[in-house]
């Protein structure tokens, strides 16, 4: 059964055979980290908000792939995922967001051997949204280490992504980096790391994809500026119990930004095969993170289950 989700959810997807996966969908994305007897993959599509149960199919996954397997079951479950377009919206908490075409679908796959596969709207440039958050945790590990961990926490919330009512009874410490409250501590753990930390974090995002021209953009991130309430206040509030050191309207500013960077599907499956690969970029053989930081990582994306703003 493949089962694609709305919102940051994660729950199973079986079928495939030793498929093990991680969701990240914000908007327009879905992340999918998974194992295929060949080796480790990353799909990643874009798609209206949706929820989708598709009828069972026989086990896709029997011997080695070739790329024309993987081509064709691209295909396949791009074709059984359209009819359901519709039946969800595109998000539109951020007005920027509620113009993306809600009929947009793509998907990638990435391979540890440099492979790419793609289908649909793979090349179709989308904001990342929370799936920046990622991005940002990665930057705060590699120059932070154990030592963020005494500003957030690593477990599930049971909460919207933007709650404030956790966040109070709780004296500003989020329960981890994939609430709007624990990425803006991560932010905040970065801003006081680097001199122009949108620059740093661009860069960082091009390095891990490939792809010098990717951008923010501006629109969308000063839609997000002008209806940024409720994460000024959760930002406040954590700084009125001491968890927030800069400036709250220079760190809302960098979050935003990363927010609205702009990539692809393909992009994406590239900036995340370190996940997949023990920490190492499978395109560039650069080491992001260590193993054991690499396990920490996906934990956190696994048991992170942010799914509807208020």
């Amino acid at each position: 059964m493949w089962r694609i989700f709305e919102g940051a959810q994660h729950r199973p997807v079986a079928g495939l055979a030793k498929l093990r996966y991680h969701l990240a969908l914000q908007l327009l994305l879905i992340l999918v980290i998974g194992w295929w007897p060949s080796g480790w993959w990353r799909l990643c599509g874009a798609s209206a908000r949706i929820e989708v149960s598709c009828a069972p199919r026989q086990p896709l996954i029997q011997t080695k792939m070739t790329g024309q397997d993987m081509q064709a079951l691209l295909e396949s479950i791009l074709d059984e995922v359209r009819p359901l377009i519709g039946l969800g919206k595109v998000a539109d908490y951020i007005p920027a967001l509620a113009d993306v075409p809600a009929n947009q679908l793509g998907i990638a796959v990435y391979g540890n051997d440099g492979s790419a596969y793609r289908a649909g709207d793979a090349d179709t440039l989308f904001s990342v949204q929370s799936i920046s958050k990622v991005f940002s945790l990665v930057q705060a590990i590699d120059h932070g280490g154990e030592s963020i961990w005494e500003r957030l926490g690593h477990e599930p919330s049971g909460q919207p992504f933007n709650s404030l009512v956790q966040l109070e009874f709780e004296r500003g410490r989020p329960r981890n980096p994939f609430i709007n409250a624990g990425a803006l501590v991560i932010c905040d753990i970065n801003q006081s790391r680097f001199a122009v930390p949108i620059l740093s974090m661009r860069d960082f995002v091009r390095r891990l994809s490939g792809n010098p021209q990717i951008l923010v953009n501006k629109v969308v991130a000063d839609s997000e500026a002008q209806h940024g309430a409720r994460n000024a206040a959760m930002a406040y509030l954590m700084k009125s119990f001491g968890n927030f050191h800069n400036d709250v309207d220079a760190v809302l500013h960098s979050y935003f930004n990363y927010c609205a960077l702009q990539m692809s599907c393909l992009d994406l499956a590239k900036a995340f095969s370190f996940l997949a690969n023990e920490g190492t970029s499978a395109h560039s053989g650069e080491q992001i993170l260590t193993a054991r930081q690499t396990k920490q990582v996906l934990s956190l994306i696994h048991i992170s289950e942010p799914t509807r703003p208020y």
